[in-house]
């Protein structure tokens, strides 16, 4: 049985579901055209408001560059996007394009699984084994392997003996490891891709 169902509401046919509006859809067009052009070497930076704080870990799991702002200031969002050239998404329908540049995306769906699929299937998102995994869920920076020697002590007895790999995040020093936790979430994630 499915993980995940399609989700309400959407138009495989139509990639430009997720717009709502002439000037969201005229971004959403943009937004398509720079992958393209990029030919998705370089993997898209986004940049998720306070009303996607789920979703930002979803991108974050699947290896996108991706920040999480809990503020209420939409001038420090939109300056953050522009700086840094990042993709806002966002359920907030007050979040209007104010510059050519600004790239923003409403995301329709509620739950944190199909706002994922719904990235999906408008063609935002690809997986990548390589990606996959390589950034902390908390803080967003890029993992780095870790010898087992440095993790001793720090992870419980059983992980440390059972597994010889280990990750730690450069930022906010939390350590990862490839177990039955990870394996789930590959298990998800390939579902998401079906």
């Amino acid at each position: 049985m499915p993980i995940l169902q399609k989700a309400p509401g959407f138009h495989p046919n139509n990639p430009f579901s997720l717009s709502v509006s002439p000037d969201k859809e005229k971004c959403f067009l943009r937004v398509l055209c720079e992958l393209e052009q990029s030919g998705r070497e370089k993997m898209m930076k986004f940049l998720t408001d306070r009303t996607l704080g789920k979703l930002a870990k979803g991108l974050r799991m699947l290896g996108y560059d991706t920040l999480y702002d809990r503020g209420e200031d939409t001038h420090r969002l939109y300056h953050i996007a522009r700086e840094e050239n990042r993709v806002i998404l966002t359920r907030n329908t007050r979040l209007l394009t104010k510059r050519p540049e600004d790239k923003i995306i409403f995301v329709k769906e509620d739950r944190p699984l199909f706002q994922l699929k719904e990235l999906i299937l408008n063609g935002l998102l690809s997986m990548s084994d390589k990606n996959l995994f390589s950034r902390c869920l908390l803080c967003n920076a890029t993992l780095g392997k870790a010898a087992p020697k440095e993790v001793e002590g720090k992870v419980p007895d059983f992980v440390f003996y059972q597994h010889q790999e280990f990750f730690r995040c450069p930022e906010c020093r939390r350590i990862y490891w490839p177990g039955s936790h990870q394996e789930n979430m590959r298990k998800m994630v390939e579902q998401l891709f079906r």
